[in-house]
């Protein structure tokens, strides 16, 4: 019984977690640096988790960033993936690599574009790339918060598990991406995408990750967070929607 209770649970959250993979545009908007600083940054996070009962377990997920910016360009590459397993099922299997550059064509807009290749095929995605260019404007920009607005065309091309194939769709990507900082005492930082089929109305995406951190001490912060993905036509049927939330702390050190 406690085998089949620690199965449920993994399986709950790899579905959460491979639901979110799908998109994806929630987590390349949240890893960017969108501060004033020039040059390059990187990131690296890598995860392993282990349990033994009468059926093993095993996840294993990471992710790479690495972006360079100066006061006329952005060029970021982000490469995600995740895999978890038992003795029997596999729960979770997904890879992403998504390459993004951008220059400004005024104060406050930039021209974007990217390149997206993905597959996920315990959700049915055997392979899914995209191609998208659009404007991207800095509507607000202030000392402690900022607004920012784009939209993008985007092609997509799918192949799914069950061997239909969706070739040449046309999406429109447009979100909003609101950041507000105090310094010292609380951050909060909320983007949420809406992804139509231009020729099909009622073939959408919407997500979101909307976060709230506070300060508790000088290196312990208390942070919740809220992501939500729905999917109006998910590759696989009942596999369309997940709400998450988190609750943690997370303790910084000064540098």
């Amino acid at each position: 019984m406690r085998s089949l209770t620690v199965k449920c649970i993994l399986f709950i959250w790899s579905v959460f977690s491979s639901l979110l993979a799908v998109g994806q545009v929630v987590n390349i908007e949240q890893a960017r640096v969108n501060t004033d600083s020039i040059g390059w940054s990187s990131n690296l996070d890598a995860a392993f988790f282990r349990q033994e009962f009468d059926d093993n377990l095993t996840t294993l997920n990471g992710r790479f960033s690495a972006q360079r910016k100066n006061s006329r360009s952005f060029f970021l590459v982000l490469v995600d993936a995740g895999y978890s397993y038992s003795n029997e099922d596999v729960f979770m299997n997904y890879k992403l690599i998504h390459v993004r550059s951008s220059v400004k064509l005024a104060p406050k807009v930039r021209l974007e574009g990217f390149i997206q290749g993905q597959d996920n095929p315990p959700l049915g995605i055997t392979f899914r790339n995209l191609i998208g260019v659009g404007p991207r404007i800095r509507m607000i920009a202030k000392e402690n918060g900022r607004l920012y607005a784009g939209s993008t065309l985007m092609l997509e091309n799918e192949w799914a598990s069950n061997g239909v194939k969706a070739i040449g769709i046309v999406r429109s990507s447009n979100y909003l991406n609101f950041q507000w900082l105090k310094e010292g005492k609380y951050g909060i930082s909320s983007t949420i995408y809406y992804q139509p089929q231009l020729s099909r109305v009622f073939d959408y995406r919407v997500s979101g990750q909307h976060s709230f951190v506070s300060s508790l001490t000088k290196h312990v912060n208390a942070k919740v967070e809220f992501t939500h993905y729905y999917d109006s036509r998910p590759p696989s049927v009942g596999l369309n929607r997940s709400r998450i939330t988190t609750v943690g702390l997370n303790y910084q050190l000064d540098h």
